[in-house]
């Protein structure tokens, strides 16, 4: 069994985050990890070795 708990904020609230931190892995989330970490230039990214070197690889 498992248990998810979640929340949601607006856009707006996330932006105004000084220092907002995503936590988020594996592969197939790749782009969806991409697409967030784009919507704040200072978000903290704590993911995979996997993700990190394909986001890295994407970008050279």
């Amino acid at each position: 069994m498992y248990e998810i708990s979640t929340i949601g904020i607006t856009l707006e609230r996330f932006r105004a985050i000084q220092s907002p931190v995503a936590v988020a892995g594996g592969l197939g989330k790749k782009d969806a990890i991409v697409s967030v970490c784009k919507l704040h230039s200072g978000l903290i990214l704590v993911t995979d070795e996997a993700v990190a070197r394909a986001i890295l690889n994407d970008t050279k």
